[in-house]
């Protein structure tokens, strides 16, 4: 069985998108930053590949360099041909994930303009979700109450320095280098991390985004608007306070991507 992508790069859906997957359900924003001239940088990927399984995709070109929007674009449409000619029937897709993110990385590469992107990635298998990481862009599971089952760690100064103890969430917010990311695709450096299986239910959210997310945003307040209420209302929440936020004088003015996904009910 061959593999359904939907890719959405160069885009702007102001008001949340909502997918439906045969297993569940998918709700997209991604919006350019304000008063931006150029085009949104950001770039996505829903990937169906038979009944129960999927790979999502979000990828942010970087701002200020060549290319940003090519980089993020070749990312998800690579991983979309590696994954559909892999095909359905599969344990894992952690093969073609991989695979697909050395070839993006190989094909922006080859620009040689310094083109270059992050990419956050998630597996789903069943109940099952893992999470390849390159970059600064984020991903997240919560329960229904909150309580958070699985958070990536940005490949950055603060990032790290955050996970070590060394600043809070809300001093990230405040760093001087936040914007400082340590590992891109499109590099001769570049890494994969690997995150652990963990099992999803079925009033879990999983959630997929740019740092224009998280570089305005506490984890603590994403849980908040994302763990209950519909798809769409947690989308449009999530982004109207995103944006109200990078309007304040300590804001972070950035292209922002979120991708939120549920289980069907069994």
């Amino acid at each position: 069985m061959m593999a359904d992508c939907r890719i959405i790069t160069g885009q702007e859906l102001l008001e949340p998108e909502l997918q439906t997957l045969p297993f569940g359900k998918a709700c997209v924003f991604t919006a350019k930053a304000f008063n931006k001239p150029g085009p949104n940088e950001d770039s996505l990927a829903l990937i169906s590949v038979g009944n129960e399984q999927a790979v999502l995709v979000i990828a942010d070109g970087l701002g200020g360099h060549s290319q940003g929007e090519t980089a993020s674009r070749i990312a998800v449409e690579t991983l979309c041909e590696v994954v559909e000619s892999a095909g359905h029937g599969s344990a894992s897709l952690r093969e073609p994930v991989l695979n697909g993110v050395d070839l993006a990385n190989r094909r922006i590469l080859a620009l040689q303009s310094g083109a270059a992107t992050t990419a956050v990635i998630v597996e789903i298998t069943g109940r099952m979700v893992r999470c390849y990481q390159v970059g600064d862009s984020f991903a997240l599971l919560t329960g229904q109450r909150g309580r958070l089952k699985y958070q990536s760690i940005s490949h950055s100064p603060v990032g790290y320095a955050v996970e070590a103890g060394l600043l809070t969430e809300k001093e990230v917010l405040q760093a001087d280098d936040r914007h400082i990311v340590s590992n891109v695709v499109g590099s001769t450096e570049m890494r994969v991390d690997v995150g652990p299986v963990v099992k999803m239910a079925s009033r879990d959210t999983l959630l997929l985004a740019s740092d224009g997310l998280t570089d305005n945003v506490v984890v603590s307040d994403i849980v908040r608007q994302v763990r209950k209420g519909t798809l769409v209302d947690s989308g449009r929440a999530l982004f109207d306070c995103a944006r109200a936020n990078m309007s304040l004088p300590s804001g972070t003015v950035d292209d922002m991507s979120t991708l939120l996904f549920r289980l069907s009910p069994y």
